[in-house]
C-alpha cells in the first residue's frame, strides 16, 4: 500500500508540475497557484522520489535529526502524508486551471510602475544599494571579502544580520521593480548576473539564490515575450535550478564543509535543506500517534506567524516562532537553550496547531490565498504575496517580517499617494 500511494504522489505530482510550468512559462497572466505548485513538488514530492532513487537519510553523520527517523521509516505515517500532500497538490492545481480557463486570458495588468513612493529613482536606487551602504556604516566590510554565512564570516550580533536580511529583500523588490520594466538585452543582462551575485555574496545562504530565480522568473514570465523567446526560457529555467543543487553540493563539500563530506553525509543534508517531508512526517508522529504536542496549546504559533510583526514588549506573553518549538522537540530542549533552528514548513504547522483539523487548513488555506493573489492586478505587488506564500511552506515568517511591512508601505502609499509623484531636489534639480 505505502508503495502504490508514494508513487501515485510522485507521478500525479509530476504531471501536474510538468503542466503548471508550461501554463507559467506560456501564458503572462496564469494563476500564481502553478508558482506554488512548482514549490510544494520540490519541497515536499521530490523527497520521495529520491526514497526510492538513493534511499532514505540515515542522519548518520547529522546526529541532530536522527529523531526524524522512526517517522520517515513508518508506513502508517507515510500514508497519512501521502494522501496529505496528494490533497494539496491536486486541489491547487484544480484551482489554477479553473483560473486560467475563466478569468487569465481576460486579465489586464497595470503598468509595472506603482504610484507612489516607489516611482522616485533616486529612493529605488538607495533601497537597491541599501545593503551595501548598511555594511560599509556597520563597519564589517572586512568581514564580507569571503563567501560564507554570516556565522562563517564571525558575525554574531543577530540584529546586524536580521536588519541586514530585511534590507536584502527591499533590495531585491526594487531592483526587480526597476528592472523588469524595460526588455531585458545583453547588457541588461549583465546588470542583472552581477546584481544577483553581489546580493547572493552578501546573503551567504543558497535559500536567497532560489529566491532570485523564482522572482525573476515571476516577473519574467509577466512581460511581453515573444513565442521564440518563451520556448527558450521553457528549457534553460530547469537547468538553472539543476545548476542550484549542484552548487549546493559544492556549497556543502568545498564552501561550508560539513564535518563529513561523503555522499551519505551531503546527501542527508541536501534532503534537510531541499525538503520538508521530514518535519511534516515528525509532526504527525508526535500530533497523531505519540499524542505528544509539540505546542503548549492550540493555535499557539498561528498567532506568532500572523502577528510576528507586534513587538513583544508590547504583547510580553508572544508565542516564539514555530520553529523554536519544532527544534526545542527534536532536539529534547527547552526554548531558552537551542543552539540553532530547524527550518518549519506550513503543512506540518497546521497539525501541530490543529491537530486532525490542521489536515483542512493546509490543503485549503494555499489556494485560498492564491485566489485572493490573482485578483490583484498588479505585479509587483503579486510578487510581494508570491514570496510570503513561499516563505510559509518553506521557511520561518520571522525571517521576513519586512516583506509583511513592505506590502503595507505600498499598500498606503499607493492609497494616500495615488497618482501624486514625490519629487527629491538635488542641487536644485528634481528626480522623479
Amino acid at each position: 500500500m505505502c508503495l502504490i500511494l508514494d508513487w501515485a504522489l510522485i507521478l500525479i505530482s509530476s504531471f501536474i508540475t510538468v503542466s503548471s510550468y508550461r501554463r507559467i512559462v506560456k501564458n503572462k497572466c496564469s494563476s500564481m497557484a502553478h508558482f506554488i505548485v512548482l514549490i510544494e513538488y520540490i519541497f515536499l514530492c521530490v523527497p520521495i522520489l529520491l526514497n526510492y532513487c538513493l534511499g532514505i537519510p540515515t542522519y548518520k553523520y547529522i546526529s541532530w535529526y536522527k529523531p526524524f527517523l522512526p517517522s520517515m521509516e513508518s508506513e502508517a505515517i507515510a500514508h497519512i502524508y501521502d494522501i496529505y500532500i496528494l490533497a494539496s497538490i491536486v486541489l491547487l492545481y484544480c484551482y489554477a486551471r479553473s483560473y486560467d480557463r475563466k478569468k487569465s486570458k481576460y486579465k489586464k495588468y497595470e503598468d509595472i510602475k506603482l504610484n507612489g513612493l516607489f516611482n522616485n529613482k533616486v529612493f529605488l536606487t538607495l533601497v537597491i544599494v541599501s545593503p551595501i551602504i548598511y555594511i560599509l556604516l556597520s563597519g564589517k566590510l572586512t568581514s564580507y571579502l569571503i563567501y560564507a554565512s554570516a556565522g562563517g564570516r564571525g558575525i554574531e550580533d543577530t540584529k546586524f544580520t536580521t536588519y541586514l536580511s530585511m534590507l536584502i529583500l527591499f533590495s531585491l523588490y526594487a531592483f526587480c521593480y526597476q528592472f523588469f520594466n524595460k526588455p531585458i538585452t545583453k547588457g541588461r543582462f549583465l546588470i542583472l548576473l552581477l546584481y544577483s551575485l553581489a546580493v547572493a555574496w552578501i546573503n551567504g545562504k543558497r535559500f536567497i539564490i532560489a529566491l532570485m530565480l523564482i522572482v525573476y522568473l515571476f516577473f519574467y514570465t509577466r512581460s511581453d515575450l515573444s513565442t521564440k523567446t518563451r520556448k527558450k526560457l521553457e528549457i534553460y529555467t530547469p537547468l538553472l535550478f539543476i545548476a542550484l543543487v549542484l552548487f549546493s553540493y559544492y556549497y556543502l563539500v568545498a564552501i561550508k564543509p560539513l564535518s563529513d563530506v561523503s555522499f551519505d553525509s551531503v546527501y542527508d543534508m541536501l534532503r534537510v535543506d531541499f525538503g520538508r517531508d521530514d518535519v511534516v512526517k515528525y509532526v504527525i508522529n508526535k500530533e497523531l500517534f505519540q499524542k505528544s504536542p509539540i505546542l503548549d496549546y492550540r493555535c499557539e504559533t498561528f498567532l506568532s506567524t500572523f502577528l510576528t510583526f507586534v513587538p513583544r514588549a508590547i504583547w510580553p506573553n508572544k508565542p516564539y516562532p514555530h520553529y523554536m518549538y519544532l527544534t526545542a522537540s527534536i532536539l529534547g530542549r527547552s526554548i531558552d537553550k537551542l543552539p540553532a533552528g530547524t527550518t518549519p514548513s506550513w503543512f506540518e504547522m497546521c497539525i501541530a496547531n490543529c491537530s486532525w483539523f490542521g489536515f483542512l487548513i493546509g490543503i485549503g488555506f494555499i489556494p485560498l490565498l492564491c485566489k485572493w493573489c490573482d485578483k490583484i492586478k498588479s505585479i509587483p505587488y503579486q510578487m510581494l504575496m508570491l514570496v510570503f506564500i513561499i516563505v510559509l511552506i518553506t521557511q520561518s515568517t520571522d525571517a521576513y517580517v519586512g516583506f509583511l511591512m513592505l506590502i503595507v508601505v505600498q499598500f498606503l502609499a499607493a492609497k494616500f499617494i495615488g497618482k501624486r509623484k514625490i519629487v527629491i531636489k538635488i542641487n536644485n534639480k528634481r528626480s522623479r
